[in-house]
């Protein structure tokens, strides 16, 4: 909502156009300026009833701002405050005094560099063929001397360094700064929406635009600021068709098994359709008008819609059918997992028992060994073959 201009000359005519000292009473320069409007402008702080005076104020500061005599070095800035579009009309003039003390808040020599403040009701009246397409804002125009402290010219206190007030890391903090001094001031204003006319425009484009385009410049940032909102709303609703894209590649197979089934259907439908429409070209061709053919017609129709409710009925089936297969496989998944892990057990419990087998068979050489002959001599000593073997089971 403000921007800074910087002038090395023609400080003079700026005066002139800001305290609208013209000849004749017109502004050579800005055509857009309303002369019916011009008693609606007023000053805030004003060096002098002339332009001439003003100038002399001005050359008057300068004698105590060190500053070499180059030809492009800049005398003067001027800062341009808009009154925002949401300011309410019973807070315009205290929100141009609140512009003006933040301003020069921020000039390191304070109010003493400021050479005029002027509010400006009368302009920006932009006319595209004879019709009204924008009518100015009201703004805030201070021009002020851009003085630093000077710590190495002896004798100053201040040196003139317009870079050093309009630094990028200056410039950065400028807008937020300004709308939370309004903030505190009670100006219901938005002076820093991070939303702007653009890098470098000047007034005199902002203009033209308007009489090209028929706009104005709010007109203008209201459409920027809802198209990044239709912008915005189109990828959540870009989101929104793939996630139901996803969800419904899901379902493709069963809409297909569905689409087959109501095919066939059809088919059946077209038939008694087509029966149908036979029916009623040999009733029109023969011309039989009595109430037995109505009744058989009307039991055709009833039929007809029959057999689509039965399809209907029958779709629905299929979806109820596919889910409960569903659930069937799932169910006979999870038995599957119980039927596997029962066979791990069996398994294991097989290798348990072979490995018991396998002891109880050692167990029993073992034992013939100890009975045998070595120990006890032969085997004749405990009877006949088939007595041993009975005993050996007995063990």
């Amino acid at each position: 909502m403000a921007r800074i201009e910087k002038y090395s000359t023609g400080i003079v005519g700026v005066i002139k156009h800001n305290i609208r000292e013209f000849k004749d009473g017109k502004c050579p320069t800005n055509m857009e300026v309303d002369q019916a409007k011009k008693g609606d402008n007023y000053s805030l702080i004003r060096r002098g009833e002339t332009a001439k005076e003003i100038e002399k104020y001005r050359k008057q500061i300068m004698k105590e701002v060190f500053h070499y005599n180059r030809k492009n070095i800049v005398l003067c800035n001027e800062v341009v405050c808009t009154l925002p579009a949401d300011c309410p009309p019973d807070q315009e003039k205290l929100f141009f005094e609140e512009s003006y003390k933040y301003i020069c808040s921020t000039l390191p020599m304070g109010e003493k560099s400021v050479i005029l403040a002027e509010v400006h009701c009368d302009e920006g009246k932009v006319m595209k063929d004879g019709v009204t397409v924008a009518e100015g804002a009201h703004h805030l125009h201070v021009m002020h001397i851009p003085a630093v402290p000077d710590s190495k010219h002896e004798g100053f206190d201040f040196r003139l360094c317009s870079d050093e007030l309009t630094k990028r890391a200056v410039l950065k903090q400028w807008h937020p700064n300004y709308q939370k001094w309004l903030d505190d001031a009670g100006v219901k204003a938005t002076v820093a929406s991070r939303v702007t006319s653009g890098k470098g425009i000047s007034v005199k484009s902002l203009k033209e635009i308007s009489k090209e385009t028929g706009l104005s410049l709010e007109q203008i940032k209201s459409l920027e600021k809802e198209n990044q909102q239709l912008y915005q709303k189109l990828m959540e609703k870009e989101q929104e068709v793939a996630v139901s894209h996803h969800t419904i590649s899901k379902q493709d197979s069963i809409i297909m098994e569905l689409r087959d089934y109501a095919a066939s259907r059809s088919k059946e439908v077209e038939a008694l359709q087509e029966r149908i429409r036979d029916r009623e070209s040999d009733l029109s061709r023969e011309k039989m008008k009595d109430a037995a053919a109505d009744r058989e017609k009307a039991a055709l129709q009833e039929k007809l819609q029959e057999k689509e409710a039965e399809n209907q009925q029958l779709k629905t089936a299929a979806r109820e059918v596919i889910a409960d297969k569903d659930r069937q496989l799932e169910a006979a998944n999870e038995k599957l997992a119980e039927k596997d892990k029962e066979l791990a057990q069996a398994r294991e419990r097989i290798r348990e028992l072979e490995e018991e087998r396998q002891r109880t068979v050692q167990r029993e050489k073992e034992q013939e060994q100890t009975w045998g002959n070595d120990s006890w001599g032969s085997n004749q000593g405990w009877g006949s073959q088939s007595k041993s073997i009975e005993e050996e089971k007995l063990w």
